[in-house]
This record gives structure tokens, C-alpha cells and sequence, in this order.
């Protein structure tokens, strides 16, 4: 069970809480998140105050999972809504993955988010349109039995309707293994720091 609440500057209000089940056959999570902020100030380019607007979204996401062996598959269902004073979003996506371990120092992933989904933008008129499907894959190196807690990261992620305007980018990094459940990550994605 995983809970938390935030308090940012500028009025920012953010909140989560997930929790997991395991199933006779694979593993069920439930998880919600919400992100107000009542007066959020807005700006030109020039500097000059426009006054304040609510912004204020949530999401709400349900995965399942199974294991065999070295190979572990999920899915995720995601719906959301986000309101920017009176503009509203709303959406349901799906997304999907595989998890492959063929050794004990080496994991690979792939990931396909927005694999299906809709999102509507009403602001006066409604318009649909699907996201943008994202591919990622991932590889991970451990340090070798008995300290196994550091891992090299590396993969790629490509956007697969519209490749030509947002090209593969290189992902690299590292993660240190505080206990089974936490990890400290650090990298770059797209030559970006995350």
C-alpha cells in the first residue's frame, strides 16, 4: 500500500495512494492521483501578469500482471480528466509491457505506452483524437551476486505515429538499490538530466 501527499509552492496541492494485490493468478494494482492548484498565476512573454487560472487534474489507473518464469507481461488502464480553468481533457489509455530476465545480472523491457486510448478536449466545441504511441526499451546490468544493488541503465524511446517529427531518443543511467522496493535513479533521456 502505497500513500502520499504534497504541499508545493504556489498553492500546488498533489496527492497519490495505490495499493497491489496478489491473485491466485498474476497481481492486480488500483491507483489514483490528483494535482490542484487553485491560483496559478499566468504570464506573456513580456512579463505581464495575466491573473490567475485553476488548474486542477486526476487520473486513476488499474494494472494486472503475470509472471512465468523469467518473463513477466502487464497491462495498465489509465483514465484521467484535467481542467484548466473550464478548458477539460478527458481520456482512457492502455499501455503494455514485457519484462525478460535470461540471466541474473541482465533485464530487459519493452514498453508500449498509449497502445490504444482517446482523449476529448471540450472548450466550446469537443474534439478526439488518440495519443501519440510511445515505445521504450530498456536494458539493465546488475552488479554481480552478493551486491547486486547497482544497476547501469540504458535503452531508447521512440514515438511510433509520428516518427519523423519526435526522433529516437538514447536513454542512459544508473540505479542504487536502498532495500528490494527503492531505488535512487539518475540519468540522462534525449541528452536531458532526469
Amino acid at each position: 500500500f502505497y500513500n502520499s501527499m504534497s504541499y508545493y509552492a504556489r498553492q500546488r496541492l498533489a496527492a497519490a495512494s495505490a495499493i497491489a494485490f496478489t491473485l491466485p493468478v498474476g497481481t492486480l494494482a488500483i491507483g489514483a492521483q490528483g494535482l490542484a492548484s487553485p491560483e496559478l498565476e499566468q504570464y506573456d512573454s513580456a512579463g505581464t501578469s495575466l491573473g490567475s487560472k485553476r488548474y486542477m487534474a486526476y487520473a486513476g489507473h488499474a494494472g494486472y500482471a503475470l509472471e512465468f518464469g523469467s518473463i513477466r507481461i502487464g497491462t495498465t488502464l489509465t483514465g484521467f480528466q484535467e481542467d484548466i480553468s473550464g478548458t477539460k481533457w478527458h481520456g482512457a489509455l492502455m499501455s503494455a509491457g514485457l519484462q525478460l530476465s535470461p540471466i541474473p545480472i541482465l533485464a530487459m523491457g519493452v514498453t508500449v505506452h498509449n497502445l490504444a486510448g482517446i482523449v476529448q478536449r471540450s472548450a466550446g466545441v469537443s474534439t478526439y483524437r488518440k495519443p501519440d504511441t510511445i515505445l521504450n526499451v530498456s536494458f539493465a546490468i546488475s552488479t554481480p551476486p552478493p551486491s547486486d544493488n547497482l544497476r547501469i541503465l540504458f535503452g531508447f524511446q521512440g514515438n511510433l505515429d509520428q516518427p519523423e517529427s519526435d526522433p529516437l531518443k538514447a536513454k542512459i543511467g544508473a540505479a542504487y538499490a536502498i532495500n528490494s522496493y527503492s531505488y535512487i535513479v539518475a540519468g540522462l533521456n534525449g541528452g536531458k538530466p532526469s
